[in-house]
């Protein structure tokens, strides 16, 4: 038996598989609009690649709260090629859809601007993280088509000065590969399939006490019909599975021990898209209704029908996302956005001996949270911020500081 652990709680930790801008933008837009995926923005080539030929010739960094917090992108080309590389992007193996952050409480968290570690990182005591992250992006007529390369490594080995003690490494690989093909025309539809693997171990002598690997798949797709101006419906979907393993073995022993963990998650939603004053006015509104499922399953040994496995499960029913981009002058954006969860809980654990599991399952509110930021525009150069909720219905600390302004904050320039 297999029995469920919410993929939305344990998405930090192992492989959840990532898979055209009416405007460019950065990740703190995305953020003011509590990740509202149904207003388009640059962000977007994180998911689906094939976006990159919409995004040419533009350089940008995302800010966080300290020197290490924040990533980079430069993406060069023409209308009907183009290439791009980011630095330190932190949601490359966990980008879920819904819901933003993988929480609805309070502002939902800087994952995008770190390092990723390797889903292996923390079992084989390595310091793992990206070494390259490319795209590349198509105009193939009537339609785009692109694909992304990533991939991450991490080592460290230790030789005693004792020429009779064991010499101990450890290290992990992993590679990400997505590919992605955009529909264009009166319904647009952008799709994207995203492989991942792992793998990695310890070595102590000639002994190989511990080693893993993690593999993930999966699918993402957003899509947008039109209604007639200024209305649109979009729509989204997601499918993603991964699973890690573990075998053990004791250094001198030959009796191996196998860990397994594996995940499940799929999510979809639908809703309206106002672009309000047509060509003439940048103000966009969005909302949506997310369905979700997810579900993970842990066992300590595979082989052992004793040892007891155990889990929870989440279904999102339903999950809701309202955003607005609002132009008030043709330099100066407010956005803001909201979501909220009702959510379903549950649980279940083995015992051994019984023919039943333990199990508990519990419903409620599932959270709610807002995000606002403001964005600015001089000629090919735009900032973003989005505010730290305090600052925004406290006002600023003069004396001592301590609110804070921006959670985080994004600069941008685009050139022909």
């Amino acid at each position: 038996m297999k029995s469920y652990r919410s993929l939305i709680h344990v998405a930090a930790a192992v492989v959840v598989l990532s898979l055209v801008g009416v405007q460019d933008a950065e990740a703190a837009r995305r953020d003011s609009l509590s990740g509202n995926l149904l207003i388009e923005d640059r962000d977007d080539v994180f998911i689906w690649p094939q976006l990159t030929v919409n995004n040419t010739n533009l350089v940008g960094f995302d800010y966080g709260p300290a020197a290490n917090a924040g990533n980079a992108y430069l993406f060069w080309g023409s209308d009907t090629a183009a290439m791009g590389v980011a630095v330190h992007r932190g949601d490359l193996l966990g980008n879920e859809i819904f819901p933003y952050g993988g929480s609805a409480s309070g502002n939902p968290g800087l994952a995008a601007l770190g390092d990723t570690t390797g889903p292996l990182a923390s079992q084989l005591g390595v310091n793992s993280g990206t070494v390259v992250d490319l795209f590349a992006g198509f105009d193939v007529g009537g339609g785009l088509a692109g694909g992304r390369l990533a991939l991450g490594r991490g080592a460290q080995s230790t030789t005693p000065a004792d020429p009779d003690a064991d010499e101990t490494s450890a290290s992990e690989t992993f590679v990400l590969l997505q590919g992605g093909y955009s529909m264009t025309g009166p319904m647009t539809i952008d799709t994207a399939l995203s492989i991942a693997f792992s793998t990695g171990g310890q070595d102590v002598g000639d002994d190989t006490p511990l080693e893993g690997t993690a593999f993930g798949v999966g699918l993402k797709a957003r899509g947008y019909a039109d209604l007639g101006q200024p209305f649109e419906l979009g729509f989204l979907g997601d499918v993603a599975y991964n699973s890690v393993s573990i075998d053990t073995t004791p250094i001198g022993g030959d009796e191996t021990t196998t860990s397994g963990q594996s995940n499940f998650i799929i999510q979809g939603g639908a809703g309206p898209v106002w672009e309000v004053g047509g060509e003439d006015n940048g103000t966009v509104i969005a909302g949506y209704g997310v369905l979700s499922y997810a579900s993970a399953s842990s066992d300590a040994d595979v082989d052992d029908d004793d040892v007891p496995a155990s889990g929870t499960s989440q279904a999102i029913l339903p999950g809701f996302n309202i955003a607005s981009d609002i132009e008030l002058t043709d330099w100066l954006y407010f956005r803001s956005g909201a979501q909220y969860l009702w959510v379903v809980d549950g649980t279940s654990q083995e015992v051994p001996g019984e023919d039943n599991d333990n199990e508990t399952s519990a419903s409620g509110p599932g959270g709610f949270g807002w995000n606002a930021g403001i964005g600015i525009e001089a000629g090919n150069f735009r900032f973003d911020g989005s505010f730290s909720n305090n600052f925004l219905t406290q006002g600023p600390n003069f004396i001592g500081g301590g609110s804070g302004f921006l959670t985080m904050a994004s600069a941008e320039y685009a050139w022909e």
